[in-house]
């Protein structure tokens, strides 16, 4: 297995370890979790459902224009 993957699944987990402990641990040093400052974790939340509804809807409107995104770097443009 190349060191890259092993050290990839090594800091995605480590990630997923401190997100929980952001939203959950109500003892954590920035005082964000869900029970102190539920506003921050709304907040949080819904920046990335604001992000994902962006690229959705930028999908859908290019996808009828006729531009498929999931080729758009599989080109080189002509100059």
């Amino acid at each position: 297995m190349p060191l890259i993957t092993v050290v990839g699944v090594i800091t995605g987990l480590f990630l997923l370890f401190m997100l929980y402990e952001w939203s959950f641990n109500p003892d954590n040093l920035y005082g964000t979790s869900l029970q102190k400052t539920p506003n921050s974790v709304i907040y949080f939340v819904a920046t990335y459902v604001v992000a994902v509804v962006i690229y959705v809807a930028a999908r859908i409107y290019r996808s009828r224009q006729g531009i498929d995104l999931a080729r758009i770097h599989h080109e080189i443009p002509v100059e």
